[in-house]
């Protein structure tokens, strides 16, 4: 079943940018945060779209089944936040948010965190800012997510 084509695709990270970029950021310090590995297209594109000015980082995020405490997020590499920073956390789908929670509890003092995803999947959680919201309890797959995300173009999600 495809839920959004590739031209969907591409309009919903314009709509994410245009929502990012109307917001105010003067003077502030923005690192967009790409959490690893399903969001790096995504994060990519989006990064293409912005008019404004991030730096650009990523974290790598396992999301919980078969390491660790099954069911629950685990940093997998170090990653050094800094204080006093606004950050953009971007995901490309967004279900329970349990992702997007681990990785803001480990932020020291932010100025500000934005909770940022393509989908918003079912009600257990919104983002910040999100493209389309899609209910399904269905696995998700394609844009960089599941097992064939070596796919070098969009073909839909």
């Amino acid at each position: 079943m495809v839920y959004l084509v590739s031209k969907e695709v591409k309009n919903l990270v314009k709509k994410v940018a245009k929502t990012l970029d109307e917001r105010t950021y003067i003077h502030k310090r923005l690192v967009l945060l790409c959490i690893m590995n399903g969001a790096f297209m995504f994060t990519a594109d989006l990064v293409r779209e912005l008019t404004m000015q991030v730096d650009m980082d990523f974290i790598h995020v396992h999301r919980g089944y078969g390491i660790g405490t099954p069911g629950r997020p685990t940093l997998l590499t170090a990653y050094t936040f800094k204080p006093y920073t606004s950050y953009i956390l971007v995901d490309v789908v967004a279900e329970k948010g349990d992702t997007f929670e681990y990785v803001k509890s480990l932020i020291p003092k932010p100025a500000e965190v934005i909770t940022c995803a393509l989908i918003s999947k079912g009600v257990l959680y919104t983002p910040d800012i999100f493209g389309t919201r899609i209910n399904t309890t269905r696995h998700l797959q394609g844009y960089g997510m599941g097992p064939r995300r070596e796919l070098p173009t969009v073909e839909g999600i």
